[in-house]
């Protein structure tokens, strides 16, 4: 071969190789796998997480490579300041992955998102979003969970930069309920409460009973933290006068925006919590401990607390046995028949944004909307399919499993392993990354009638009758989105009223300041620090998403 021809053959190589390598990827229709026609390669930012062994060998990981011919390698950081690192490599101008994904208490707030997007740093996912055929995955999950999904994620311009995390769940969606010991209750011969005047009466006559039979007056009535959405007693008791469930205490009346502090209704329910801390039904302790503290002290040896606040009884270790003899019961009703219970509203968190770095913007936005499938929502929390968990309706022995919520929903999926999330695993990316999953799987979950324990009946039917919708208020504000405008004017002053509401309740219910002689006082604290402006900016921003 002369050389003229071998320096043509090695050019129509070269150019083979190089077409090859740049060919067009073309994707499938939406619900076809594989998606993408060639093999397409996305590195991703995750934070660490000690349950998973490895990110890139994890059998959630090799099952999205193939269902979407993918070739996916992982930025690990540290879960300590993920999202603080990547916020800093965006204004930096670092080179950042291909996608960014998002984990439980470790996403971008929205204002975050936004303002990575006014930089240049994320790119709009509007346009597929939208397109049923492109967001395939997504859009079956709207219709799953009923939520209208944009409209809480669409930003200040307009666009949608991100893919969610949504889990509907019973256990989180009314997070502060109350526990009664019923043995004590007996003992008593009283009956479960049920208006802020039975709850008085009834920790009453428990005072100064030697319940537990230990010679020690560590009996505790009413046993909680101060405000924490999960176990506050301020809202547990304060929902009986007026809600005081929102983020930062924000109600909404007929599309009116106000905070519920500004209220009578609020004072009048300081006196009521004043009166349980100055007889000692409730701890003083409690208005200065938190959650961890709380944990300790309610698992101590002997039983101590008659009635405590929590999301459920996971907060009993499962070596205490009073696990399974704790009982809920229902929200209490004030003097004017008010009754609320703490609402969290199901809201899409940002958990896979697609960055301007990304070449195929399109073929990372469907390997998100596949990870929002209902077979992969459930894997990245329950572990591997036919192993972990399974489809109650693949089961050939459906009979042997019953629900904690078959009175109102059918069996969705059974688990069969008990301990998959709280030990180290390589077959799912425990919810790093989205998902949503409606309110049919958590609340249908089959196992064997031994696993039934009344531990889990009463977590069940505590969630049951705290979620029927009568106790949430009518209106609630899901998710605000502020521009960096909005948010300047905003932030400082919302923060600075919050912590000043909070450290003057406290002093109320302490007795260190008199509610009736400081509440002018208050108020007009309130107005200097900006409550007006605040309430402004807020009205504008919810009438902007939701009206």
């Amino acid at each position: 071969m002369t050389i003229r021809k071998t320096i043509c053959a090695l050019i129509a190589l070269l150019l083979a190789i190089s077409s090859a390598a740049f060919a067009e990827v073309t994707l499938s229709a939406g619900g076809e796998t594989p998606i993408c026609s060639e093999t397409v390669a996305l590195t991703i930012a995750i934070p660490d997480d000690v349950y998973v062994e490895d990110y890139e060998t994890n059998l959630q990981t090799l099952l999205l490579e193939e269902q979407g011919n993918y070739d996916l390698t992982f930025m690990v950081l540290p879960s300590t300041d993920y999202v603080s690192k990547l916020n800093l490599m965006v204004q930096s101008g670092d080179k950042l992955p291909d996608v960014i994904f998002g984990s439980e208490g470790l996403y971008p707030s929205n204002a975050m998102v936004y303002s990575w997007a006014q930089a240049g740093a994320i790119v709009p996912l509007t346009e597929y979003i939208t397109n049923p055929d492109v967001a395939y995955y997504f859009t079956q999950a709207c219709e799953r969970t009923g939520l209208d999904l944009i409209s809480m994620m669409t930003m200040p311009d307009g666009e949608v930069y991100y893919l969610p995390s949504v889990n509907q769940s019973y256990a989180n969606a009314s997070p502060n309920k109350f526990f009664i010991y019923p043995s004590w209750l007996e003992t008593l011969g009283m009956a479960v409460p049920k208006t802020t005047e039975d709850l008085y009466e009834l920790l009453k006559a428990a005072q100064g009973v030697d319940f537990n039979g230990n010679g020690k007056a560590d009996e505790i009535g009413l046993f909680g933290t101060f405000n924490d959405k999960f176990q506050g007693v301020l809202p547990a008791l304060m929902n009986a006068f007026v809600y005081a469930g929102g983020e930062n205490y924000v109600t909404v009346d007929h599309g009116v925006v106000g905070f519920a502090y500004t209220t009578d209704a609020w004072k009048e329910g300081l006196h009521y919590i004043r009166k349980f801390y100055e007889e000692g039904l409730i701890p003083m302790e409690t208005l200065t401990m938190d959650s961890n503290q709380f944990t300790t002290l309610i698992n101590q040896e002997d039983v101590s607390a008659f009635i405590f606040l929590s999301n459920w009884l996971g907060v009993l270790n499962s070596e205490n046995p009073a696990a399974n003899e704790y009982r809920y019961f229902e929200p209490i009703t004030g003097p004017e028949g008010v009754c609320f219970t703490n609402y969290n509203a199901v809201a899409p968190k940002a958990t896979f944004l697609v960055t301007a770095e990304c070449e195929n913007v399109e073929a990372a936005f469907r390997l998100g909307d596949l990870m929002l499938s209902k077979d992969h929502s459930i894997i990245t929390r329950w572990g591997e399919q036919g192993v972990d968990w399974e489809y109650y309706e693949n089961l050939e022995d459906k009979g042997a499993y019953v629900s904690a919520y078959t009175e109102e929903f059918d069996i969705s999926i059974c688990t069969f392993n008990a301990t998959f999330w709280s030990e180290a695993q390589n077959k799912a990316l425990r919810q790093n990354g989205p998902f949503i999953r409606e309110y049919s799987i958590a609340a249908g979950i089959g196992k064997l009638p031994e696993a039934m324990t009344p531990y889990i009946l009463t977590n069940g039917a505590s969630q049951m009758a705290y979620n029927t919708g009568e106790y949430w208020p009518e209106e609630v504000v899901p998710v605000l989105i502020y521009t960096e405008d909005e948010l300047a004017r905003v932030n400082d002053k919302l923060m600075a009223l919050t912590a000043r509401v909070d450290e003057i309740t406290a002093a109320f219910l302490a007795g260190n300041l008199d509610i009736d002689s400081e509440w002018d006082a208050f108020q007009k604290e309130l107005k200097d620090i900006g409550i007006d402006e605040v309430l402004e900016v807020i009205q504008g921003v919810y009438d902007r998403m939701y009206k």
